[in-house]
């Protein structure tokens, strides 16, 4: 199988330039490239949601990896992180009010009874707390799953980075105190 086409930037940086002139400039007239003059962050996101696009937005932009068609899928990566971070704290903290919220129901079902609740009579109703773990837990997983894979496709992880190669300029060949001299033996 062979390697997918990269752009003639990445092959020139590389240094693997086994092409003539004539092909690099036929290459680089014909790739695709996106502007990124204008990204906007879509009017679907959230105000909170849209701070966080354009703090990314400007990252990406400044490392030169993000172009004006890549604001859909920095919008689907702000979504799932909200969500994930939604998730994630509703499973740190939703347990906890569920079996607070059980105890006061369970104490005022025993006041309509007319006794009294036991100061050490625990809940036994293990299985709802659970159940809900369980359900917050799969939406976590469902959408750290979505935010990861948007952010490999932005580029916004450490692996999908490294597998980035962006383009640098040459460095200009520092001028020696002998090269006048090979410039006038050679006759400019």
């Amino acid at each position: 199988m062979p390697n997918p086409r990269e752009p003639i930037n990445i092959l020139l940086a590389k240094g693997r330039k086994h092409l003539t002139q004539e092909e690099i400039q036929r290459r680089m007239a014909t790739e695709p490239t996106a502007p990124a003059d204008d990204i906007q962050p879509p009017e679907y996101l959230s105000k909170k949601q849209r701070e966080e696009f354009s703090a990314l937005a400007e990252e990406l932009q400044r490392i030169k990896i993000i172009g004006n068609v890549d604001a859909g899928e920095l919008a689907r990566y702000v979504v799932a992180h909200g969500f994930y971070a939604r998730y994630t704290k509703l499973l740190r903290t939703l347990p906890k009010k569920k079996r607070a919220r059980l105890r006061e129901l369970r104490a005022k079902l025993a006041a309509e009874e007319g006794r009294a609740v036991a100061a050490g009579e625990e809940i036994d109703d293990e299985d709802v707390a659970l159940e809900l773990e369980r359900s917050l837990a799969l939406l976590q997983d469902k959408y750290f799953t979505q935010c990861e894979a948007t952010a490999r496709a932005l580029g916004l992880n450490i692996t999908s980075r490294c597998k980035l190669v962006i383009p640098q300029e040459p460095p200009v060949p520092k001028s020696n105190k002998f090269e006048r001299f090979r410039k006038q033996a050679e006759g400019e």
